[in-house]
């Protein structure tokens, strides 16, 4: 489809494409993002469907778009009170924001051309994201060594 390669909060794309705001936004100079709803599928249908959010979240013509959490019921999950249960996606636009903070962290400790070398290695493009979640974990572990070093000559 059209938004295949694009960074996406959808329930259907690959886990990268759920994360890689976080990236693109340090490459882009952007240090904010609001997004509408959280529980959207909550609510009824908008042709007045009930609402089912463990069975459909599809809302707005993509597939979890505005639900990122889950109603944990009792009845579904066991205990005593209902609380959200956060989606797998939710989880992957956190690492997301992690990842922000790792590349502002090296910025700031005067690792710009690595930190910018890093995010562009993820995702050289908007369209263009490593969808290899091995890649991910050995950028941002490269970035943590980076990170310490420059730390510890900051403390000598």
């Amino acid at each position: 489809t059209y938004f295949s390669g694009w960074p996406s909060y959808m329930v259907d794309h690959p886990p990268a494409l759920n994360r890689a705001m976080g990236v693109l936004a340090f490459r882009h100079g952007v240090e904010g993002e609001l997004y509408f709803n959280t529980v959207e599928a909550w609510n009824p249908g908008p042709q007045g469907e009930p609402a089912r959010p463990w069975e459909s979240v599809w809302r707005f013509h993509g597939n979890g778009d505005g639900t990122l959490f889950y109603p944990g019921t009792p009845e579904r999950i066991g205990g005593k009170g209902h609380v959200p249960v956060e989606s797998l996606r939710l989880k992957h636009l956190r690492d997301g924001l992690e990842d922000y903070e790792y590349l502002k962290l090296a910025r700031d400790l005067g690792l710009g051309v690595q930190a910018g070398q890093a995010a562009a290695s993820l995702a050289s493009k908007p369209y263009l994201i490593e969808r290899d979640p091995d890649r991910w974990r050995q950028v941002r572990e490269r970035l943590a060594d980076q990170i310490e070093q420059a730390a510890a000559r900051t403390r000598e």
